[in-house]
């Protein structure tokens, strides 16, 4: 009952941040930030259905919800490696702001989500699990989450140029929280969440640092032209 009952915590922390990142776009207009909502919105779900399984019990109705928690994280997640370039672009400079680099990319993150989709919705095949108390259903099918953990490496990559950069160690730090959580999932299940909850938090964190850099510069630009009207 216990981990249950902390997958809800953790989704309703994730829910929080997720309305502060709604809050950080409408003050500064990034799309980058609206992937971040998304896949805390995904996260919230994916933690609430595991959340509520003990209650639930194993049957049709927890069986239907757990399917969107797999095509959430094929279809969602990899974009993350969007948002990665995007902080880069703005507050690290470089390549990034270069429209084939952020082609390139995209196109990785395409690629990592036709790979998810092959895996995560084609291949789905649900199985009843239990652990710890948890009830829940996972992919029988499975195999290694490649995509899930090649959006987290390059998330860490940019992290660390972000850092070296700008001094901005928050997308490193949560994408190194992260990878070391997945390493530790086969322990609980329940690690790799919180890294969730630490990767969007990093996300989130980051977004407002460049969304800020971002107002600033536009503010840097104008002025020159307002001085010249005078």
């Amino acid at each position: 009952m216990v981990t249950s009952v902390l997958h809800l915590v953790v989704a309703v922390v994730l829910a929080g941040l997720t309305a502060y990142g709604l809050v950080v776009w409408r003050r500064h207009r990034r799309s980058y930030t609206l992937i971040v909502v998304a896949v805390g919105l995904g996260l919230v779900y994916d933690n609430a259905v595991l959340g509520i399984g003990r209650w639930l019990g194993h049957g049709s109705t927890l069986e239907a919800l757990s399917y969107p928690r797999f095509w959430i994280h094929a279809l969602i997640t990899p974009l993350l490696i969007i948002v990665g370039v995007g902080a880069a672009r703005t507050l690290a400079g470089g390549w990034a702001r270069s429209r084939i680099g952020h082609a390139a990319v995209c196109l990785v993150a395409t690629g990592l989500v036709v790979w998810g989709v092959v895996i995560d919705i084609v291949g789905l095949e649900l199985d009843q699990q239990s652990e710890a108390g948890l009830l829940s259903y996972g992919n029988a099918a499975a195999s290694a989450p490649v995509p899930a953990i090649a959006t987290i490496v390059i998330l860490l990559g940019f992290g660390a140029w972000v850092w070296r950069a700008a001094g901005w160690p928050w997308l490193a730090v949560a994408a190194g929280v992260m990878f070391i959580a997945s390493g530790l999932g086969a322990i609980s299940g329940l690690l790799t969440n919180v890294g969730e909850l630490s990767l969007i938090a990093g996300l989130v964190a980051t977004e407002e640092r460049a969304g800020r850099h971002m107002d600033r510069s536009s503010r840097a630009a104008r002025e020159p032209a307002l001085a010249g009207r005078r």
